[in-house]
């Protein structure tokens, strides 16, 4: 159900050194009704030229939610984020490092925080704020939108 594929940071290249990449992954999402649920992978995949550090909650490799990462409708209707939600203060150990050219993807079932148990045709959207390790910075990146009719 989950999976996950993840180069780790290289030892000898410090993960602050990563925030001179701000060039923010190429996101890319799909969906299938999973019984009740809605199953969503999503793709990320570094387009810079050098390694992009990640925060590890915003492609979590367990599958599971702990924040709203999703933009979803049901009919028009913007379906809220109710979930559980950790806060936290971001170390260097909170990233991943994504290598050129790799792709990283996961498999999120969206019952975990937003009510997709009805029948109506849903849109969703991946959306990451991901801050650069320095802290100098805040990264925005979205995905597609997909669409599914669940009946």
């Amino acid at each position: 159900m989950v999976s996950f594929l993840v180069a780790c940071a290289r030892p000898e290249v410090g993960i602050r050194s990563l925030s001179a990449n701000t060039i923010t992954p190429q996101a890319q999402i799909s969906a299938a009704v999973n019984g009740n649920d809605i199953e969503v992978t999503v793709i990320l995949v570094n387009r810079g030229i050098t390694p992009f550090a990640l925060l590890k909650w915003n492609l979590p490799e367990d599958g599971r939610l702990d924040g709203s990462l999703f933009d979803v409708t049901r009919d028009g209707t913007r379906i809220e984020y109710r979930g559980i939600e950790i806060k936290r203060s971001v170390s260097g150990t909170d990233y991943i490092s994504l290598e050129t050219g790799r792709e990283y993807s996961s498999n999120i079932l969206l019952a975990q925080g937003y009510d997709v148990q009805s029948k109506g045709k849903y849109k969703i959207q991946y959306r990451a704020w991901n801050p650069v390790p320095d802290g100098s910075k805040v990264l925005h990146f979205e995905s597609n939108i997909t669409e599914l009719q669940k009946r």
